[in-house]
């Protein structure tokens, strides 16, 4: 990938296609001072790695032209295909969309933790999602479970039981975590275009 600005073609060319998944950084900067509008943001770009894609891209992103500039690759993600940020934005969790993870039927998350410095991924560890493909993932308020749902077997992986899971996100209720499933099933059927 070049570290020049990238048309939205060239960015979807580079990322391959498929489903890419998004995570906006929160780092917004303002090329001057005062109270202006922030002009650039950085985002992360997940991507299945089964063409060129080689795992979480990061972009500088021109909030006025839309204009993509390579920032940095974390190489040797598999199947990053979506991407959260913990509350406090210290934290990305990927998952790891595969349906076999240390020879056994399952998929996994990856957890990086974000340079504050440049933004940069440092990789943390991997653990399985406890069933294959997973496809949506989410941190609770408090930063401390990871919830993961997955296209497969149309479940919910968290480590936690239905009720602490609710607990936990006191806005979601069970049906919202169905239709979050449903959602993350239906997207996989779906194909978005950016026009260029």
């Amino acid at each position: 990938m070049s570290d020049n600005p990238s048309t939205r073609r060239q960015f979807l060319n580079d990322v391959g296609s498929g489903t890419i998944g998004l995570a906006f950084s929160g780092t917004l900067h303002a090329r001057s001072y005062g109270s202006e509008r922030p002009r650039e943001a950085l985002v992360y770009v997940g991507t299945y790695t089964t063409g060129k894609s080689e795992g979480i891209y990061l972009y500088r992103m021109n909030l006025s032209s839309g204009e993509l500039e390579h920032v940095a690759t974390t190489a040797g993600v598999v199947n990053p295909s979506f991407l959260t940020l913990d509350p406090q934005r210290r934290y990305l969790y990927a998952v790891n969309e595969v349906t076999d993870f240390a020879a056994k039927p399952s998929g996994a998350v990856s957890s990086f933790a974000i340079n504050r410095k440049n933004s940069t991924l440092q990789f943390l560890n991997q653990q399985p999602s406890f069933g294959g493909a997973p496809c949506y993932l989410t941190v609770d308020r408090t930063g401390k479970f990871v919830l993961v749902a997955r296209f497969i077997d149309r479940s919910v992986a968290s480590g936690m039981t239905e009720q602490e899971i609710l607990d936990d996100f006191p806005d979601l209720t069970l049906e919202d975590i169905k239709a979050c499933l449903a959602f993350a099933a239906d997207r996989e059927r779906k194909l978005v275009t950016i026009p260029a």
